[in-house]
């Protein structure tokens, strides 16, 4: 982890919804496909869910499912020309 370059917000952001793109996931998820801390996750899901960009599909006491919206999909085009 020494000497690594820190990922940007746009980078974390357009990770997170490259991976809620194909289906519905927890933070847990999310973690194990994209690699970012659970604690720059919740971050980053505060921030989308702000944008309108995810939405809470599912949730339970100790559980999300979060999913990607028309908007987050609208972003994510524009992210990734």
């Amino acid at each position: 982890m020494f000497g690594e370059r820190k990922r940007t917000y746009n980078e974390l952001q357009k990770l997170i919804l490259i991976a809620l793109r194909t289906k519905k996931l927890t933070k847990n998820q999310i973690y194990r496909k994209t690699g970012i801390r659970w604690e720059v996750i919740d971050r980053q899901i505060v921030l989308l869910k702000g944008r309108d960009y995810v939405d809470v599909f599912f949730a339970h006491e100790k559980m999300k499912i979060y999913t990607i919206t028309n908007e987050g999909l609208r972003y994510l085009r524009k992210l990734t020309r």
